[in-house]
């Protein structure tokens, strides 16, 4: 007789399980709004994209990686290739020549777990790029409506997508990681969570050089509120980071500063263009801002430049939503510049997490919004397509 009601309790769990629907609802609002942006702007176009590039002429970028053209790998173009390097064959170091350590080791390294499992190296490459992606729509989402309140994250999520080098992160490259643990970092921070905030600040630093802005602007505005175990916790922590990674190339390569030094041969290869030597940044950066003016590097210098203009003007709006915010905005221009170059400012501006929020905050006419979104979008779309086909260089 107990066998009706074991059935009916069973049968009862069964209806009680929640729907397919009530569980995409039980999700962070962040979360959900980021994998529906992702689905309705960025994978039509990421596919479409892929999928045309074996029609197309290949551009330089592409060439010379010896990768089968196909929707896959139309994502791993230009810089890829280094972290392709990286991942198959690990580091490598020659003094005085374009090397792979200059290319910080989270992301590959990231990668080259995950294709230990028999991933293909460039599915790797992709598929963290990506899931990257999903944690930082979330995170500035997060990020928006901690500043600005409820609404303000969609709008957020939606000026990164759309912004016109926003191409590099469903590339093979380390942008989405590096912004993933910024825009975390800083709803830490924001939440007064110091221990998060400096660790995700610290290992930030071990995929962008630009982490060390974040590491330093967390510990500055911790200082000022005079929270010291806060700041001595980020410094520390971001001091760790970059010492074992300094450590290891001493062990590896006898130089604890080859990821400097390789760098060196990109930017005198720049500085040589010009005739300049020296390390004074000001007489690359005129003649920088000259040929891009004059188009001499065709379509990214504007870019570039029109990076700039954005990060000057977020400045203030950045630091009145905070000191770490601002110093965030300014950190990623300065220390651009710094070496006197502004090529690819454009795409490191991606790491000014603020730089998205200051957008989200925009207040309007909502024609003129809809205007700067379609053009924003315009370009992104514009300079996908010249990406995946090895043209742009940025």
């Amino acid at each position: 007789m107990a066998e009706p009601a074991i059935e009916a309790e069973v049968v009862g769990e069964a209806a009680a399980a929640p729907s397919l629907h009530e569980r995409w609802a039980a999700l962070p609002a962040g979360l959900r709004d980021a994998v529906e942006l992702w689905a309705v702007w960025r994978l039509p176009l990421a596919l479409w994209l892929g999928a045309t590039a074996a029609f197309v002429p290949q551009g330089s970028g592409s060439t010379g990686m010896g990768l089968p053209v196909n929707p896959l790998t139309a994502w791993a173009r230009w810089d890829s290739g280094w972290y392709l390097s990286v991942v198959v064959h690990g580091y490598a170091y020659a003094p005085g020549h374009q090397s792979s350590i200059a290319f910080f080791p989270g992301y590959p390294m990231l990668a080259r777990g995950l294709a230990a499992t028999g991933l293909s190296p460039v599915a790797a490459l992709v598929l963290v790029a990506n899931a990257s992606l999903f944690f930082a729509l979330w995170g500035v989402h997060e990020l928006a409506e901690e500043k600005l309140g409820a609404g303000a994250g969609r709008r957020a999520q939606l000026a990164l997508l759309v912004f016109p080098t926003a191409f590099v992160l469903t590339a093979a490259y380390a942008e989405p990681l590096f912004l993933a643990l910024a825009a975390w970092s800083l709803v830490s921070f924001e939440r007064g969570r110091p221990l998060p905030a400096a660790a995700l600040a610290a290992l930030s630093a071990l995929v962008r050089p630009h982490g060390v802005v974040l590491v330093g602007s967390l510990t500055l505005a911790w200082a000022v509120r005079r929270e010291w175990k806060a700041a001595a916790l980020a410094a520390g922590l971001g001091a760790l980071a970059l010492g074992a990674w300094c450590g290891w190339q001493e062990q590896r390569f006898g130089d604890a500063l080859a990821f400097l030094h390789a760098r060196e041969a990109w930017l005198s290869a720049v500085r040589a263009r010009w005739g300049v030597t020296g390390y004074n940044p000001l007489p690359p950066l005129w003649h920088y801002t000259w040929d891009a003016v004059r188009l001499q590097w065709a379509f990214e210098g504007l870019l570039d430049l029109g990076a700039v203009a954005l990060l000057v003007g977020a400045a203030a709006p950045a630091f009145r939503l905070g000191l770490v915010h601002g110093l965030v905005v300014v950190g990623t221009l300065v220390a651009t510049i710094w070496n006197g170059q502004l090529w690819g400012l454009s795409r490191l501006a991606i790491g000014a997490t603020p730089l998205f929020v200051v957008f989200a905050g925009w207040r309007a006419p909502p024609r003129r919004v809809r205007l700067a979104v379609g053009l924003s979008f315009a370009v992104c779309a514009m300079e996908c397509a010249r990406f995946v086909n090895g043209y742009w260089a940025g």
